[in-house]
């Protein structure tokens, strides 16, 4: 899977974050920052260290949100999935 790949599921991500309307704000902005984040250091090409805590924080709300938000906690784990096939 390459970088484009994450950040098409990053972009789904956000797109999809925006149409939660049961979301609290608070949770909202911590999880488009989370996939900014992402983003922003695949743009910078960097993938060496760094990456195990938004590794822990994309499983941590995969589980977490998967009941109220399943879409969302899938998109989550693609995300995860993605940087793991790459060796992040």
């Amino acid at each position: 899977m390459s970088q484009n790949e994450i950040h098409r599921h990053t972009e789904a991500l956000l797109q999809q974050l925006k149409s939660e309307d049961s979301m609290s704000e608070g949770e909202r902005k911590e999880l488009q920052e989370l996939a900014l984040k992402i983003q922003s250091r695949l743009k910078e090409q960097n993938t060496d260290e760094g990456w195990e805590e938004y590794q822990n924080h994309l499983e941590k709300v995969a589980i977490d949100f998967q009941e109220q938000y399943p879409t969302l906690s899938e998109l989550f784990r693609r995300v995860s999935q993605a940087l793991s096939n790459l060796g992040i």
